[in-house]
């Protein structure tokens, strides 16, 4: 097919897929501005022949188009150019600038997933369905298959551990959506991600630098991260084209107002076609009526300034209301400011005049804004009760509302655009006033709160300015990007270059805890001012574990905190709260409060309870077998503050809208708050899941002890019946079940999460089988699936040996004596037959391996290289199987911690070489890396480690 012919084939694909999910409106076609992007795009892979990597030319590098054109099309084309495109990266990672913007993506692309499974779907989307599913990683075993969708869609970004992360890096070849935070992906590419667990930092880094296009939306936000991308990018495609191996890194940026630095003389732009064309779906949108005026206000004063502020602000958006009601325009009238307190303070005023009000900032937890979005339906979109939205800049991005006017601070005029770009965002009204709240003095007015500079303020108000006398106050979306709008300053002047050197490093290392000097904020931030933030949750628990610090530590690894659950604070204001709680742990009585402890975690997953000291003056912090050390506000600095309690309501929060039980909703932790909160609701964190504790978990019945009996002994049998009965209280025979017992054996707390919710990782390891699972058929299995992935992949011939041999022999060092010893402890009554090795023991199966005589630190993966050096002493790619071999499960990157002898420890029965003591293997290493670079050699690390897991997955 031609180009023409592709693009009008994805136009089809596009208007029967938003058919099928919204039947009840106008067939949709694309606009101009995104044929060209696919027109564009697909003569560039046409042109790059099999390598995709080489792409080039006309490829679309930058997209600079108004907010509300449809950027998100970049999605659904994705999924339909990989069904066209054989060698089209398997990935797409489109970043968003703010966390509810990239759930609102994630939102709209599972719509277009679940399209393409309905029985609606049109004869082009099966087409597209069944040629993505076959892409797909298949199963060894038909009978083990289950229903997946075609492609995968994923999350990258804070508050979201386990949830839709594994599934993208077990299948390679299947297309996916993979929605960001710019924070979560770049970090991820640069192998030091803020999300994935450490041993996995190289290989989500080949899989997102290897067969990928990433978008960044809002890059004129994101000059850093831009720049780091571009040179990953630059180093990966010449890697790719040099070794042949067909998979590179595709940038696009995506901006509303462009910045200086980017080349837009190739953009992709809007034209008067996409505005005025016939049938074109946004040029409604585009130029829908917005005027646009300023008022003044003399803040100057000290003491009252933010009072007067807050005054004018309020007075403005009554004008406002009155004004559009006698229009007879409805809709909800959004009031935006710059700083919290005067979120709190506009609206109090509103309130005290009779009106209904609610309330938005960054620092309310977002179960909270959902909940106030659950009251009141149509505050968004003008179909509710509610006359005014008070909000901070959190309604900027990710909040998709039409309201019917806006008072707003002013503020940069990147920020304004965005804001602006709230109102009459469907075009549907033919009035819709914007009124911009200016201090007379712009340097010394503290309307700005820290975000903005006076010289960008000063750059805003000259832009509105310009507008009021040139498009006659005119700020529709179409009229705001032909203008000049200027962007605000970084705060950060130097734009650093990621080079082959500072990759090197990281990759040799990526196995290791971070250095200071690999501090992925430099390669991504536009300012690099410490976070000193924290943030605070509430978790229920019982006496047992609040006086048990080992169990508040593996009941916050079991059900980690998400960003639900949490409210942001400064961390001077956390420690004040801390210190008030723990007073009142001290001095009230038990049954009397609420809180029963509290700790800190920190991203890394190292947690401290937080004590009083005896004499009652200072709190500390301590953790396992460690003693107390003072509490400094560092310790909270970017970290999460655990607030423990009996499930009651805790006095934490001031503003929010009062439900009339006594607990406030939607408000903002504060020193002195007295609104009693709720608990987030510990299902929607487990997606249906539970938390039990003590005699809320049943005693096992008979069919408990059964059922234990004959699986288990000892200890493990004793959980088994836990095990049974929390799934028969729960009513989920599959649930997946993890519980601390005491030394008596009794149950100190319980979750649950159902099977269908658990994370993959999970579904690999955590099985009930007691029936070994061989060595020798693992093995052969994993060969067999790599070997089926090296194919589909297209890598070369030497290439895919190298890769099929690694899954041949990653497992062959558990065949030791010592760690079989060490496997059998796993199986009931430790037997398992002597004469054949077996991969793994059943059921999360943890043991310390100096029981059966092995060191400490032993790891089965060094010996499997040892193995492997030697059986493959005369094949061309015996250095490269070997180091994948030995990488499998993420140690050994710059060396592996034991000797010759201690590696052995006794062993004799092995045709082995000893490839560690005369630094053979970290000479491999460094080469491999030189030699196809880091990212790939990491990508053909992820592609054994997939192969490895989906064999795992099936029981072989």
């Amino acid at each position: 097919m031609n180009v023409d012919d592709l693009v009008n084939e994805f136009d089809e694909f596009y208007g029967d897929v938003y058919s099928v999910i919204k039947p009840n409106d106008p067939r949709r076609k694309l606009d101009p501005w995104q044929r060209a992007w696919a027109a564009r795009k697909y003569a560039s892979i046409l042109a790059a022949g099999r390598n995709p990597a080489a792409v080039g030319g006309d490829f679309p590098e930058i997209v600079a188009v108004p907010t509300g054109s449809g950027k998100s099309v970049v999605m659904i084309e994705h999924v339909f150019a990989c069904s066209v495109f054989s060698g089209h990266p398997a990935r797409l990672v489109l970043t968003a600038p703010r966390r509810n913007l990239v759930d609102q993506h994630v939102t709209d692309i599972c719509d277009v997933q679940s399209a393409l499974g309905s029985s609606a779907a049109s004869p082009l989307m099966r087409r597209v369905r069944d040629t993505l599913t076959a892409r797909r990683v298949t199963f060894i075993d038909a009978n083990t298959a289950s229903p997946r969708a075609s492609f995968i869609v994923a999350t990258l970004r804070g508050g979201t551990h386990g949830e839709r992360h594994s599934e993208w890096m077990n299948d390679p070849n299947a297309c996916a959506i993979i929605v960001a935070t710019i924070q979560s992906a770049v970090s991820t590419v640069i192998a030091r991600s803020y999300i994935i667990p450490l041993r996995a930092h190289s290989t989500a880094a080949g899989l997102l630098g290897v067969g990928t296009h990433i978008v960044v939306d809002e890059a004129h936000l994101s000059r850093q991260a831009v720049s780091t991308l571009r040179s990953v990018a630059r180093m990966v495609n010449t890697a790719s084209i040099e070794s042949g191996i067909p998979h590179g890194l595709w940038v696009t940026e995506m901006t509303a107002t462009p910045s200086d630095d980017m080349a837009l003389a190739s953009a992709i732009r809007l034209t008067h076609s996409d505005v005025s064309g016939n049938g074109s779906h946004i040029g409604k949108t585009l130029t829908a009526a917005k005027m646009i005026s300023v008022r003044t206000v003399d803040d100057s004063s000290k003491t009252e300034g933010a009072n007067i502020r807050a005054t004018a602000m309020a007075d403005a958006a009554v004008d406002m209301l009155n004004d559009l009601r006698k229009r007879e325009v409805g809709g909800t009238v959004a009031v935006v400011v710059n700083v919290v307190k005067e979120a709190y303070a506009v609206a109090d005023l509103l309130r005290a005049s009779g009106h209904t009000v609610l309330t938005l900032t960054g620092r309310m937890r977002s179960s909270d804004r959902q909940a106030l979005f659950d009251m009141y339906p149509g505050a968004l979109t003008g179909g509710g009760d509610v006359e005014f939205i008070v909000s901070t800049q959190v309604i900027e991005v990710g909040i998709d509302a039409d309201f019917a006017g806006m008072v707003t601070a002013l503020c940069s005029a990147d920020a304004l655009v965005q804001r602006i770009g709230r109102d009459n965002r469907h075009g549907n009204r033919d009035y819709c006033p914007v009124v911009v709240i200016v201090p007379e003095n712009l340097d010394t007015s503290s309307m700005f709160g820290r975000t903005y500079t006076p010289q960008d303020v000063k750059a805003a108000l000259e832009w509105v300015n310009d507008r009021i006398m040139n498009d006659n106050g005119s700020v529709s979306p179409y009229t705001v990007y032909a203008s000049d709008v200027p962007v605000r300053r970084p705060n950060r002047e130097v734009i650093e270059t990621y080079r082959r050197s500072d990759a090197m490093r990281v990759f040799l290392t990526c196995d290791q805890a971070p250095s200071v000097y690999d501090d992925p904020e430099f390669w991504i931030s536009e300012d690099l001012v410490p976070d000193t933030q924290s943030r605070i949750i509430l978790r229920r628990a019982s006496d047992a574990v609040a006086k048990s610090l080992d169990d508040q530590v593996s009941l916050l690894e079991t059900v980690r905190p998400r960003d639900g659950e949490a409210w942001t604070i400064s961390s001077s204001d956390a420690e004040k709260i801390i210190r008030r709680l723990l007073k009142e742990i001290k001095d009230v009585d038990a049954s009397k409060r609420a809180v029963r402890a509290v700790g800190v975690r920190a991203a890394s997953g190292r947690y401290r309870q937080i004590v009083l000291s005896e004499d009652g003056k200072t709190a500390n912090t301590v953790e396992p077998n460690s003693r107390e050390t003072p509490l400094n506000v560092s310790d909270l600095m970017s970290n999460t503050v655990i607030v423990w309690t009996n499930g009651g309501k805790v006095p934490l929060i001031e503003g929010g809208m009062d439900t009339g039980d006594g607990t406030v909703v939607g408000g903002v932790v504060s020193v002195n708050g007295k609104g009693r909160t709720r608990h987030v609701d510990e299902g929607a964190l487990l997606n249906g899941g539970c938390v039990l504790f003590g005699t809320e978990i049943p005693e096992p019945d008979t069919s408990d002890i059964a059922y234990a009996r004959e699986r288990w002994t000892g200890r493990r049998e004793m959980e088994a019946r836990y095990w049974s009965a929390v799934r028969r209280k729960v009513g989920d025979d599959g649930a997946y079940v993890t519980l601390s017992l005491n030394s008596d054996n009794q149950p100190i707390w319980a979750v649950s999460v159902p099977w269908k919710s658990a994370d993959d990782d999970v579904k690999s390891t955590e099985t009930e089988s007691t029936e070994p699972v061989l060595l020798s058929s693992h093995r052969r299995d994993v060969a067999d699936t790599c070997e089926a992935l090296s194919s589909n992949l297209g890598v070369p011939p030497i290439i895919g040996d190298g890769i099929r041999d690694a899954g041949l022999y990653h497992d062959d060092g558990k065949s030791h004596i010592g760690f079989q010893r060490y496997l059998a402890k796993g199986f009931p009554n430790e037997k398992i037959p002597v004469e054949v090795a077996v991969a793994k023991a059943p059921n999360n199966f943890r043991l310390p391996k100096t029981v059966i005589g092995l060191p400490a630190g032993w790891r089965h993966e060094q010996l499997s290289a040892a193995i492997a050096a030697h059986e493959l002493r005369d094949e061309p790619h015996r250095a490269l199987s070997t180091v994948l071999a030995g990488l499998t499960h993420g140690f050994g990157r710059l060396s592996f911690p034991h000797g010759w002898a201690s590696l052995m420890s006794g062993e004799n029965s092995f045709n082995v070489e000893d490839i560690f003591t005369d630094g053979t293997w970290d000479e491999w290493v460094i080469a491999l890396n030189n030699a196809y670079g880091p990212w790939h050699l990491a990508w053909m690390e992820a592609v054994v480690r997939a192969a490895d897991h989906h064999v795992s997955a099936q029981g072989h």
